[in-house]
């Protein structure tokens, strides 16, 4: 979502942390006060055990961006979903016009990316690949190697296969 107002050359970016799931209404609040605000939005698909839905959901977890001036944050920050303005030094970290314009870029093409969560996945670990070409495939973790890798054995053939794919595209069976 994208608000296009004129500008003043003395306004920059600035990113607020916002409470957990409450940033779709507070960059309406903070849009509708006036503001130039931005949230980078990404479908995904989520899937329950009786239906998939896709959800509009932030590239960015529990941040909007808004371009003002550093003295109008006060009033940001009086917004009930707000909970800080990111810092950097002790001091409002200004977001360059390049950084929004990469998160534009990338919410466009929100199929080809997606947050890595840190997730660690341990040898023995049961997984499942739920994106891809090997969708539906569950396996041993025999090795996990990094943010890109994850060695696993399938059961099914009981022979070990190296898959080299987004960990993104894979996670533990509950």
């Amino acid at each position: 979502m994208m608000e296009t107002v004129k500008t003043n050359e003395k306004e920059k970016w600035y990113a607020l942390v916002c409470k957990s799931k409450a940033e779709k209404k507070v960059y309406a609040r903070i849009s509708a006060q006036g503001f130039h605000a931005y949230l980078p939005l990404v479908v995904t698909v989520k899937q329950w055990s009786d239906r998939k839905k896709k959800i509009e959901s932030p590239l960015i977890p529990s941040y909007v961006f808004v371009k003002t001036q550093e003295k109008n944050l006060v009033q940001c920050l009086q917004d009930i979903g707000v909970v800080r303005v990111f810092k950097y030094l002790k001091k409002p970290a200004i977001i360059q016009d390049t950084e929004i314009e990469t998160l534009q870029i990338l919410a466009n093409d929100a199929e080809n990316i997606a947050l890595v969560d840190g997730t660690r996945f341990e040898k023995g670990e049961q997984v499942k690949i739920v994106k891809g070409p090997f969708e539906g495939l569950q396996a041993t973790c025999v090795q996990f190697q990094g943010k890109h890798r994850i060695i696993i054995r399938t059961l099914a053939l009981g022979v070990t296969i190296e898959v080299n794919i987004p960990m993104s595209f894979v996670e533990k069976i509950k």
